[in-house]
């Protein structure tokens, strides 16, 4: 199950993935903290933010991305299918799947099985995040 609550838009469930350092997560924050004070509504937005770009790209390998693809692709599956649907070895995809659990890009069903909840999912880098 996951452990943060995921804001749902009427239309899709997307997720935004970015680079931000600590100054800039603290100063988005504070803008949304006055928002809130002035009782601005603010829409949800489901975000997953790394502290560098080498470090998103670590996590989200091109095989961890194509299993994440294959998963929202074709749905719901366990982990020894989608290692038969990739021709990859199970610990390999085992090991991918452990990290797409805790970064909550992927989630288990009660029947364990593995989904990707997400509609969409967007990678964005500015100039500064991509250096």
């Amino acid at each position: 199950m996951n452990r943060r609550k995921i804001a749902k838009d009427k239309n899709k469930n997307q997720l935004i993935i970015g680079v931000r350092n600590r100054a800039a997560l603290f100063e988005e924050a504070g803008a949304a903290f006055k928002r809130l004070d002035k009782k601005e509504r603010i829409e949800p937005i489901n975000r997953l933010y790394f502290p560098t770009a080498a470090f998103l790209w670590k996590q989200l390998s091109p095989q961890r991305l194509e299993a994440l693809h294959t998963l929202r692709d074709q749905g719901a599956m366990s982990i020894r299918k989608l290692a038969g649907t990739l021709k990859r070895d199970y610990r390999a995809v085992h090991r991918d799947a452990q990290v797409l659990l805790s970064l909550d890009l992927a989630c288990k069903q009660a029947n364990g099985l593995l989904f990707v909840p997400w509609d969409s999912i967007l990678i964005e880098l500015t100039q500064t995040a991509a250096a």
